[in-house]
């Protein structure tokens, strides 16, 4: 009886675990194409910095030995611009195709 119970209760933390990685998944790829049309960028390069360094490091991890260092160092470059470019530059201003510029708001509210 007492097996069957921590049985329940791992399946019930694998299964809030599973939930908190699809929400969070899906959070960072929302938010991740909402800065990238703040940038004026389709969202579609979202793909290109989820995925582009673990199938880099995926190619470079199976390939040769010679072959290996220059992927991985591809996936580290894809993994940087990423960063910055999601994280560090500025959005464009004014308007774009995406719709109004978000900090022209705040730019006309007066402070206090």
């Amino acid at each position: 009886d007492r097996l069957f119970s921590m049985v329940g209760a791992v399946i019930l933390l694998w299964l809030a675990g599973i939930i908190l990685v699809i929400a969070a998944t899906w959070s960072g790829i929302a938010t991740g194409i909402k800065r990238l049309h703040d940038r004026g960028k389709s969202g579609w390069w979202i793909l290109l910095f989820w995925l582009g360094p673990s199938v880099l490091s995926g190619i470079g991890s199976t390939s040769a030995e010679s072959t290996s260092f220059v992927f991985h160092i591809a996936s580290f470059a894809v993994a940087i611009w990423a960063i910055v470019e999601l994280g560090f530059l500025r959005g464009t201003t004014g308007p774009n195709e995406y719709g109004p510029d978000p900090l022209s708001e705040l730019a006309t509210v007066p402070r206090v």
